[in-house]
C-alpha cells in the first residue's frame, strides 16, 4: 500500500542524463532537451506517448521568474500536462510517483537541471533572506550549512577543524568541503504498472529554514524519513544495499549515514565516519563526479536506479535540500519482475 492509500505500482523505465563538459558545449534549452530524449530513448518511448512533465530546478539560478515557460518545451511538456517545482529534482520524482498512484497520469517524465557557469549559485541566493543586500548575509545557504555543521561537530564530540583562515570558505566547512557545481540535467520517464525498476517506499520532510528553529537533528530528520520510506516498502536498510545520497559535505555525509542506521555504532558518530563512505554508498561517485546542485536530488534517484538495473535488489536514493538541508528526501527502489506498460 502507497502513502496514499493506492495499491498501484510505479516503475522507472527510462533513464538520461546531459552534462556538460565545457560551459559552452550546450546552452540551458539544449542541455534540458538532451537528458529528456535520452530517457524516452531508454524506455523505447516517443514525446506522444507520455502524459505529463514534473520539473525542478530554480528560477533564481535560471535567471527567469518562471523558468519552466522556456524550458518546458525542450523538457518535453509541449502540450502536456506541466508541474514545476522551485527545488530539488527529487520532489519532481515525488510529483510524478504521486500523479501515478492518484490516477491522473500512466507515464510521466520527470525532468531537472542545473547550469550554474551560466550564473553564480552564490549571487543568486546571496539576497534570499536580505534582499537588500548582495553580499552573503543572515540566513545564506552557505552561513546555514556552516551553523548546522558546527553544532553537529560539538554534538558528535568531533574535532572542531583548525588552520589558516584562507583554508575556510565559511568556517568550519573548508573550501574543498563543497565539491564543485556542474552543469547537468537528468530525467527519468515513469510509468504505471510493474517493471525492472519499481518504487517501492518514498517519503519526504521539511523543517523550517532556520537551523536554531528547527525540531530535529538532521540525523533524526534522516531517520524519520527513512523509516516511513522503509514502511512503505517493507524493507529494511541497512549495509548491504546500495545507497546513493547528496553528500553535499563530508559532515553531511555523516549525519546522513547516521540517520540511515549505518554507523557501526548506531545513531552515533565516530570521526571514522567523515571521510570516504562504506563501499555501498555512493558507488556512481556522489557529488564529487557530478553536482548540478537542484537536479541532484533527482540524479541520485537515477543512480540508484542504474544500480537496481545492474543486478542489485534494492537501492536507496537520499537527498537534502534547501537551507542546510531543511528538506529530506527518501526513495527505496526494487527489481522488479515485469516490463514497464
Amino acid at each position: 500500500m502507497s502513502a496514499t492509500g493506492s495499491a498501484t505500482t510505479v516503475s522507472i523505465s527510462g533513464i538520461g542524463f546531459a552534462r556538460c563538459p565545457s560551459p559552452e558545449a550546450l546552452n540551458l534549452t539544449e542541455l534540458v532537451f538532451e537528458a529528456s530524449a535520452a530517457a524516452l530513448a531508454d524506455a523505447g518511448l516517443s514525446r506522444a506517448d507520455i502524459d505529463g512533465v514534473c520539473l525542478a530546478a530554480s528560477d533564481q539560478l535560471d535567471g527567469r521568474a518562471i523558468s519552466s515557460m522556456q524550458l518546458a518545451g525542450p523538457a518535453g511538456g509541449f502540450l502536456k500536462d506541466e508541474i514545476k517545482l522551485g527545488d530539488d529534482g527529487a520532489l519532481a520524482f515525488a510529483t510524478a510517483v504521486l500523479r501515478i498512484e492518484a490516477g491522473a497520469d500512466r507515464r510521466v517524465l520527470a525532468v531537472s537541471w542545473t547550469k550554474e557557469s551560466e550564473s553564480s549559485l552564490e549571487t543568486a541566493l546571496g539576497v534570499n533572506a536580505e534582499p537588500v543586500y548582495t553580499r552573503p548575509a543572515g540566513l545564506h545557504p552557505l552561513v546555514a550549512e556552516a551553523a548546522v555543521t558546527a553544532a553537529f561537530l560539538d554534538r558528535a564530540g568531533l574535532p572542531m577543524p583548525a588552520g589558516a583562515a584562507d583554508d575556510f570558505l565559511c568556517w568550519p566547512l573548508r573550501h574543498d568541503d563543497l565539491p564543485p557545481a556542474t552543469d547537468a540535467a537528468v530525467a527519468i520517464v515513469l510509468s504505471e504498472g510493474p517493471g525492472p525498476v519499481e518504487v517501492a517506499g518514498l517519503a519526504w520532510e521539511t523543517e523550517v529554514p532556520d537551523p536554531v528553529a528547527r525540531r530535529l537533528t538532521p540525523e533524526a530528520a534522516v531517520a524519520g524519513v527513512a523509516a516511513k520510506a522503509s514502511a512503505e516498502a517493507g524493507i529494511v536498510i541497512d549495509g548491504s544495499v546500495v545507497v546513493e545520497t547528496t553528500d553535499r559535505t563530508p559532515y553531511r555525509l555523516a549525519m546522513t549515514l547516521a540517520g540511515l542506521g549505518l554507523a557501526a555504532a548506531g545513531p552515533e558518530v565516530s570521526p571514522a565516519m567523515v571521510g570516504t563512505p562504506p563501499a555501498n554508498v555512493n558507488p556512481s561517485g556522489g557529488l564529487r563526479a557530478s553536482n548540478p546542485v537542484y537536479a541532484a536530488g533527482l540524479e541520485r534517484v537515477a543512480h540508484a536506479a542504474l544500480a537496481v538495473r545492474a543486478g542489485a535488489p534494492v537501492a536507496v536514493a537520499h537527498s537534502s535540500y534547501g537551507y542546510a538541508g531543511q528538506g529530506q528526501f527518501v526513495t527505496i527502489l526494487r527489481a522488479g519482475t515485469g516490463a514497464a506498460s
